[in-house]
C-alpha cells in the first residue's frame, strides 16, 4: 500500500454563524424536486445501503470504522440518541444521504475549548449526482434540520483530500470554517486493488 499522505479537514459552523448566511440569502431558494427525508430510528440496512452506492467511489466503505466488521458498533451509534439519518431524493429517486450524531469538538483542534455540537459523520450524493448544485441546496437544509431540533450552538466535521476535489470549497460557501488540517498516512485505509487488506479490525475501533 502506498504511504502517501492525505490532508484531514475540520470543518465547523456555529449558530451565529449559519443564521447570518441564511438571513443574508446566500443558499439557493430553488429547490428542482429535490428532498430530505428522515429515517426514524436510524436503520442500519439503510445506512449501509447508502455507504456502498455513496461512499465507494470515494473509498468510504474501505475504512475500518465502516466496515461490515464494525456492524455491531455502527448499530449502536446509529441507534444511540441524537442519531439522526437524513436520505436526499429528487423526484423521489435517492440520490445521497446524512448521518449525524451528538458529539465534543475537542479544544485541541483549535476552537478554544471543547464544544459539545453535532458531528456529521457521513454527507454526500452519488456521484453521478455530483457537480449540479444540488448540495448547495440541501446542505444549508440539512444544517437548519439539525439546528433547529438541537439545543447545541455547533455543527462540525471532517473530510479529507482522497473526497471530491471541490468539498473544501463546497463547505467554505456554505459559511463553514476550517479550524484545523493534519496529513496523515493512509493507514485507515484497507483497499488495494480491489482487496480488503485488514481481516481483523483494531478492538477500540469506535465512533467519536
Amino acid at each position: 500500500m502506498s504511504k502517501s499522505t492525505y490532508t484531514n479537514f475540520h470543518i465547523a459552523i456555529c449558530r451565529d454563524a449559519f443564521q447570518k448566511y441564511a438571513c443574508a440569502g446566500r443558499y439557493p431558494m430553488e429547490n428542482n424536486g429535490l428532498n430530505i427525508t428522515e429515517e426514524v430510528p436510524p436503520n442500519y440496512e439503510t445506512w449501509r445501503n447508502q455507504m456502498e452506492t455513496v461512499g465507494a467511489p470515494w473509498g468510504w466503505n474501505m475504512r475500518p470504522i465502516y466496515h461490515t466488521s464494525n456492524e455491531l458498533k455502527i448499530k449502536e451509534k446509529l441507534l444511540s440518541e441524537g442519531s439522526r439519518l437524513f436520505l436526499l431524493s429528487k423526484h423521489d429517486k435517492e440520490i445521497g444521504f446524512c448521518w449525524a450524531y451528538p458529539s465534543t469538538l475537542k479544544k485541541a483542534l483549535g476552537y478554544g475549548h471543547d464544544n459539545p455540537g453535532m458531528k456529521i459523520e457521513t454527507f454526500g450524493l452519488r456521484e453521478e449526482e455530483t457537480n449540479k448544485g444540488y448540495g448547495q441546496y440541501l446542505a444549508p437544509r440539512l444544517l437548519s434540520r439539525i439546528f433547529n431540533n438541537e439545543s447545541m450552538n455547533l455543527i462540525f466535521l471532517e473530510t479529507r483530500s482522497t473526497n471530491h476535489n471541490k468539498v473544501v470549497p463546497f463547505y467554505e460557501k456554505l459559511g463553514m470554517e476550517v479550524i484545523n488540517m493534519e496529513e496523515c498516512l493512509p493507514d485507515d485505509l484497507i483497499q488495494q486493488d480491489g482487496r480488503r487488506l485488514v481481516e481483523k479490525l483494531p478492538e477500540d475501533l469506535t465512533f467519536k
